[in-house]
């Protein structure tokens, strides 16, 4: 809807060119795989917290209701799962965090020669 309207807007000033670009950009934002920007992909972190916390704790309540085993299931899902989740989620927030500080800050590759310039300046 966002895109056809600006795709409208754009074809009013006959600018084609502009459209394609804008339409690039949202298709690009808008991408699960968000690889090349320089945003962190909560998608990707609330999955995670879905898949690994409120899902398996959801089906832990519900048995513990269904079974009519009140507190024991939920019991033994507190101990495997949140200590579970919060390992992945982290997990995935720090690899969310370092995929970010790779594309903001690269790694410089020093040459050996300008190593060795850089280090006989400092030691004068």
């Amino acid at each position: 809807m966002f895109v056809s309207f600006l795709s409208r807007s754009c074809n009013v000033f006959n600018n084609t060119q502009l459209t394609e670009n804008i339409i690039i950009v949202i298709a690009q934002d808008r991408s699960p795989n968000q690889q090349n920007s320089a945003r962190i992909n909560l998608g990707r972190l609330f999955r995670w917290l879905f898949l690994t916390l409120i899902l398996p704790m959801s089906l832990a309540i519900a048995l513990d209701y269904l079974l009519n085993l009140q507190p024991f299931i939920t019991i033994l899902a507190i101990i495997i799962v949140i200590p579970l989740a919060t390992f992945l989620v982290v997990r995935v927030i720090i690899d969310e965090l370092n995929r970010v500080l790779r594309l903001i800050a690269p790694e410089e590759s020093i040459s050996p020669p300008l190593a060795e310039a850089e280090i006989a300046v400092l030691n004068n």
